[in-house]
């Protein structure tokens, strides 16, 4: 499955990975790749392949805010 991942600049970034936690574990000691600006402090932002925030993590830290589909979908 292909997600997106935007870095803190905006660029997105097509990853496959086969499941929301093989690319969180990814993202938890790589995410240093997808700062593109030291000036920037916005989040990356990590899009499911049906089109759902996943996660956001902080550029700083690299901590990550996970979100359910039920955020979404509202259940």
């Amino acid at each position: 499955m292909m997600y997106t991942i935007i870095d803190n600049i905006g660029n997105p970034h097509y990853v496959p990975f086969n499941s929301d936690d093989d690319v969180l574990l990814y993202l938890r000691t790589s995410y240093i790749h997808f700062i593109m600006s030291i000036l920037s402090s916005d989040p990356i932002v990590v899009y499911r392949p049906n089109g759902y925030i996943l996660a956001y993590i902080k550029t700083s830290d690299g901590s990550q805010t996970v979100k359910s589909m039920s955020d979404w979908l509202g259940h």
